[in-house]
């Protein structure tokens, strides 16, 4: 999949929900998110990562989180729940 900014000035949190399927297990799994705010992300109702966002450092500084632990077979859920900052 390919990266998008999502940016919505007038929100104060933002859910993002993506259902996807896989054809088999995966060995791997990597997930690259930056937000301006704290956030935290799941899969399959599994926290596989958070950041806080600028909240701590100036600049947006981009984590990586490995998916591999929660991703199965079949149908997949990610969620990405954001506080945005500005």
């Amino acid at each position: 999949m390919r990266s998008q900014a999502i940016w919505h000035p007038a929100a104060l949190a933002v859910y993002i929900r993506l259902e996807f399927y896989m054809n088999s297990a995966a060995a791997k799994g990597l997930l690259r998110c930056s937000g301006s705010g704290p956030y935290e992300v799941y899969l399959n109702g599994e926290r596989v990562g958070r950041g806080l966002g600028p909240a701590v450092a100036e600049v947006a500084m981009w984590e990586q989180f490995a998916l591999d632990v929660a991703l199965r077979e079949g149908e997949n859920v990610l969620l990405v729940f954001a506080i945005g900052c500005g």
